[in-house]
């Protein structure tokens, strides 16, 4: 995909049979803002792999992802979809978000949704934003969750937790609800998660062989096994 002055509008479906590769062009910053529907629905029998794209806040209550089945591999993105959430998983699908940030926003709707489905999340930070009755992750029974060197923040008007999945296997991250919108972890709490000065989750993660040696902007990881890291997806 290619850096347009307008976003790209059109909502993609991956059938079964299917494999399919998103990236950004080279040096290029590239927005993706369907206004009809998820932005990318992934069916049973299909495999998609998402690279250094923006998919932009869209006019929807669907999620922005909806993988329906099949398996998600998403690299170094950020994921906006307020109204409906950022993600939802079900049917048996398989989701990794690696170096990635998804927001999610608005009363009763979670920014992961999964049901019957499992989801890996390294080095990502997931947000909420002035929420209510939410929280962050939430697990439907059959959901598989795995968490590690990783943020899921909550800004909210009450006490939730920030994830609520039986079982969920999470290490060396930060699960954080704050009531004050004026706290400083990210640079803009309601628009961009990149970490700001005076962030609390310096040395949380913990860099390891196999890990993503840079960040979602390209910034370097420490690259040393055993290494203390920043958790999230930025490296400020």
């Amino acid at each position: 995909m290619h850096e347009t002055v307008l976003p790209y509008t059109e909502a993609i479906t991956v059938d079964s049979g299917r494999a399919v590769a998103i990236l950004a062009a080279e040096g290029e910053e590239p927005v993706w803002r369907s206004e009809m529907g998820p932005h990318l629905r992934v069916n049973a029998g299909s495999q998609v792999w998402l690279h250094r794209i923006a998919m932009g806040e869209g006019n929807t209550s669907a999620a922005a992802v909806e993988a329906s089945g099949g398996e998600i591999h998403v690299q170094r993105a950020v994921i906006e979809g307020r109204i409906g959430g950022a993600l939802t998983a079900t049917s048996g699908a398989r989701v990794h978000l690696e170096n990635t940030i998804a927001q999610g926003g608005g009363s009763g709707t979670a920014a992961i949704e999964i049901e019957d489905a499992d989801v890996l999340i390294s080095y990502s930070t997931i947000a909420m934003w002035i929420t209510s009755g939410e929280s962050v992750v939430n697990c439907a029974p059959g959901g598989g969750l795995v968490v590690s060197d990783s943020i899921i923040a909550n800004y909210a008007f009450e006490e939730v937790e920030e994830v609520t999945c039986d079982g969920a296997d999470v290490t060396t991250s930060s699960l954080v609800t704050s009531f004050d919108a004026e706290e400083v972890w990210f640079v803009a709490p309601s628009s961009d998660y990149h970490l700001a000065p005076g962030h609390p989750f310096g040395d949380v993660a913990e860099w390891n062989f196999g890990d993503p040696l840079i960040d979602i902007d390209g910034d370097l990881r420490p690259s040393v096994d055993g290494s203390p890291d920043v958790a999230g997806a930025d490296v400020p």
